[in-house]
Parts: C-alpha cells; sequence; structure tokens
C-alpha cells in the first residue's frame, strides 16, 4: 500500500500538468478562450484541494478500507485530469481550425 505522501504527490504532478498546460495555452493563444481555460484551472485547483482533503480524512482505520479509499482517490483522480486534457485539447483543436479558416 502507498503511503499518502506518494499519493498527494501524484494529486500535485497530475495536478502541476493540467495548470502548466493552460498556462502554455494563454501564453501561445493570448485572449481566445481565455475564460474557458481559467474555467479548466479553477475546477482543477477545487478538484485538486478536495483529493488532498479525502487523503487526508481517510474514512476508517480498517487497513483494507482504506487501501479501497486510496484506490477511489486514484481513479476519481486519473477521471477528473483526463476530462481536463480533453477539455483543454478540443478548446485547443477549436483555435487552430478557427485560425487556418
Amino acid at each position: 500500500m502507498a503511503n499518502m505522501r506518494d499519493i498527494k504527490k501524484e494529486i500535485n504532478g497530475l495536478t502541476n500538468e493540467v495548470i502548466s498546460d493552460c498556462f502554455l495555452y494563454l501564453y501561445m493563444h493570448k485572449d481566445k478562450n481565455k475564460k474557458e481555460v481559467t474555467g479548466i484551472m479553477k475546477d482543477t485547483l477545487k478538484t485538486r484541494n478536495n483529493l488532498i482533503y479525502k487523503v487526508n480524512h481517510p474514512d476508517s482505520g480498517d487497513r483494507k478500507k482504506i487501501k479501497k479509499h486510496f484506490g477511489k482517490i486514484r481513479s476519481e483522480l486519473v477521471g477528473k485530469m483526463d476530462g481536463y486534457f480533453t477539455k483543454l485539447s478540443m478548446i485547443s483543436k477549436g483555435t487552430k481550425e478557427s485560425v487556418n479558416k
């Protein structure tokens, strides 16, 4: 079983990847879709804070339940961050199409 520190590092690492991709998009495309991208950033940070809270407050002291609890946190982390990357990708594709026209 991984310890809480490792799970927090995973959460922070993926969160930082999403946020840095958003900043890169904003740098490259200036004012295009700024509201949508900053919305992704806000949602990412809310998700990060929520997941860190869940890591710090496991349901019970039973080892099996804690392991299952951390598994749920990891799957939620991957699902949410994948969704944010997908949203940013869709915004980026939309921008590229409008620039080429």
